[in-house]
């Protein structure tokens, strides 16, 4: 495990960057707040990682 227990992503190919990036993102560390607010964040960065690979294997075609 790299920094905080989360894998080094330094020599990572775009998806695997873009799920590493996300992972790190709906962690407890990233988001903070009340229990809804974190839900509410959760939910956007799932959304925006799901977008973020969708074009990603667009751009792939």
């Amino acid at each position: 495990a790299g920094v905080l227990g989360y894998p080094n992503a330094s020599y990572a190919a775009d998806k695997e960057l873009i799920e590493a990036i996300y992972t790190v993102r709906t962690s407890d560390e990233w988001t903070g707040g009340s229990p809804t607010l974190r839900y509410g964040l959760r939910r956007r960065f799932s959304a925006e990682c799901g977008d973020a690979l969708e074009l990603l294997a667009f751009e792939g075609d």
